[in-house]
């Protein structure tokens, strides 16, 4: 052991480790420090022939490696926060999974990211192959030992956030879905899934996801990659559950003969290609998702939702292709809806003869065909259209229990309504 020197060993694989590094982040954008230190190791002690340093050495180097992620954590979290500036969203801090597919940092079950609601703050623990657990947050650089029931976070519970694993199992409510995501994934039916495979699913994945005959999506929504989906035909579904990260339809959203009463889904949908139809949903109370929905290329149809009482959804879209239809749902008898709503082919509210108000489309400037509108004789007002253009336009106005009222304005329409 005379020639071996402990600080000149070590300087040499930071040096060997330094280069290492580099050469892994230019290729891949990612570091497995674990693996580069390992080796640098084994190669540059073994050779050497002092076989028991390795022991020694390697639990540090695990520790080392455990640490390194959380400084991967901060650097991703840092990137992530710069580039969602100039987003709709703005700039906020994001989960793992959400920095795994936007290619910010490799998922991996040793690192466990927490962030607050408002996703103003972060917390990250990261757990080495010896067993000891690190963490960090976005206040402090500097990381420190975990430990269960003493260590706290200004941004999350650290003792939760440890309780959650990457490796835990991925569910799904229905079978079919479930199979469509193995086969996704390249995995035969069957085969377990983890979060960390949700992880792995990049931004804009979805496309081939089929919905026909699927009684639930719950599950979905643990892969934050899937965000694209050509058709969503709910005809067998129970829940509106599952489509939290749903941004993108490109045909059409077909809602028909579902169970449940209150549809609240689809926070993040911005846009569909072809209709979007609400139909034969016989338990149907409310509707009240689609806040951020701002486009869609068809045309709106809610009917024949027997026990639908109120619309108080839709307050982004702006922008309709065809016409909006809201037929023979015979319990309504409000809707507040549609404040954003600018342009239409035409307008059809027909089928209730309970309807009191309509409050909408405040923002409507332009009808291209007509208005029709039935409603409660007795009491019935209209406090929308107050924007909308006086080009001539057929106006139709049934109140149940007097006479129909017919109007060539948005002038004409507004006063006979009030």
């Amino acid at each position: 052991m005379k020639n071996f020197s402990p600080s000149k060993c070590v300087g040499r694989m930071k040096e060997i480790r330094s280069k290492g590094l580099r050469a892994t982040i230019a290729e891949h954008g990612i570091v497995d420090l674990a693996s580069i230190m390992v080796g640098v190791i084994i190669v540059g002690i073994l050779s050497t022939g002092i076989v028991a340093t390795v022991f020694v050495l390697i639990p540090w180097v695990q520790n080392e490696a455990a640490k390194q992620a959380l400084d991967s954590v901060r650097t991703a979290e840092a990137a992530a926060y710069v580039s969602g500036a100039d987003s709709s969203t703005g700039s906020q801090y994001l989960p793992l999974d959400q920095l795994a597919a936007g290619d910010w940092i490799q998922a991996s079950d040793n690192i466990l990211v927490g962030i607050d609601d408002e996703a103003t703050c972060w917390a990250a623990i990261s757990k080495s192959d010896t067993g000891t657990m690190f963490w960090a947050e976005d206040t402090s650089g500097e990381t420190l030992v975990y430990e269960a029931g003493v260590s706290a976070s200004s941004c999350v519970n650290l003792d939760t956030l440890a309780a959650s694993d990457l490796s835990a199992p991925w569910v799904f409510a229905d079978s079919g879905l479930r199979n469509q995501i193995t086969s996704m994934l390249g995995l035969a039916d069957g085969a377990e899934l983890t979060l960390a495979d949700a992880a792995s699913i990049p931004n804009g994945s979805g496309g081939a996801l089929d919905f026909m005959g699927v009684t639930s999506a719950a599950g979905l929504e643990k892969a934050t990659g899937i965000t694209e989906v050509p058709t969503i035909y709910g005809s067998s579904l129970v829940n509106s559950a599952g489509f939290d990260n749903i941004t993108t339809v490109f045909f059409d959203l077909d809602l028909d003969g579902l169970s449940l009463t209150e549809l609240d889904g689809f926070p993040a949908l911005t846009s569909v290609g072809g209709d979007i139809r609400i139909s034969s949903n016989d338990s149907l109370v409310s509707i009240n998702g689609f806040e951020q929905l701002a486009t869609v290329g068809g045309g709106v149809e809610i009917s024949h939702n027997f026990k639908l009482s109120s619309i108080e959804s839709f307050g982004a879209l702006s922008t309709v292709g065809a016409g909006v239809h809201i037929e023979n749902d015979w319990e309504l008898s409000s809707i507040t809806g549609f404040s954003a709503l600018t342009t239409v082919q035409e307008i059809e509210i027909v089928g209730s003869t309970v309807l009191t108000s309509v409050n909408g489309f405040e923002a409507l400037t332009t009808v291209e065909t007509s208005i029709e509108i039935w409603g409660s004789y007795d009491s019935f007002s209209i406090s929308g259209f107050q924007v909308l253009e006086d080009s001539a336009i057929y106006v139709d106005v049934q109140l149940s229990g007097g006479p129909a009222t017919y109007a060539t304005s948005a002038a004409e329409l507004r006063a006979a309504a009030n």
